[in-house]
Parts: structure tokens; C-alpha cells; sequence
């Protein structure tokens, strides 16, 4: 189903935070088929477990589960793993300067 309304806006969807954890480990251990999460934030580097390595594994137990990967990172070989691991990535913005 879509976010978009026929006017083009977006619509509300509701959001419910069922958890947070300190490391990837943690993610693996606590997040489990029967909660069902739509999604998962990840940061790509996590103490102990990578950001990829606990994305891989969770994608391994929930393969329908959608991950937003975080980063301030710009080095291609952490986004290429994340990437690899099945998450999406959401980093900075490159923004252009505009003349005139």
C-alpha cells in the first residue's frame, strides 16, 4: 500500500517503538519473528557486532524485514556491506551551492 494520497501529499502512519538496544548482539538476541517489526535502524558501526554483520543476521531470521541503515560514514567499503547486507542507507546530503 502506498504513503501517497491522490492530492500527491503523504498520509500519516502510525509508528510503534517496540525496542532499543546498545549493540547488535543485543538486536539479534532481543528482536525475535514473533514481535514482527516492519523495520529496523541500524547505525554502521556498533560496539562489538557491525552494523552490517547484525543486518545480515537479522535479515537471515526475518527476511520481509525492511532496514534504514544511518550513517555519517562516507567510505564506500562500509556502504557497500551495508548495502550487501540488505539494508537501505540514509547519510548525508551532498548539498550544491547554488550561483546567481
Amino acid at each position: 500500500m502506498s504513503n501517497r494520497s491522490k492530492a500527491g501529499g503523504y498520509r500519516a502512519v502510525a509508528v510503534c517503538l517496540l525496542n532499543a538496544y546498545a549493540s547488535g548482539e543485543e538486536a539479534v538476541r532481543g528482536i525475535v519473528p514473533a514481535q514482527r517489526p516492519d523495520v529496523v535502524v541500524v547505525d554502521i558501526k556498533l560496539p562489538g557486532m557491525s552494523g552490517f554483520e547484525c543486518v545480515a543476521k537479522l535479515k537471515a531470521l526475518l527476511p520481509q524485514l525492511q532496514v534504514l541503515m544511518l550513517t555519517t560514514y562516507e567510505e564506500r567499503d562500509l556502504i557497500f556491506n551495508s548495502l550487501r547486507a540488505g539494508a537501505r542507507l540514509r547519510g548525508p546530503r551532498r548539498r550544491r551551492c547554488r550561483s546567481g
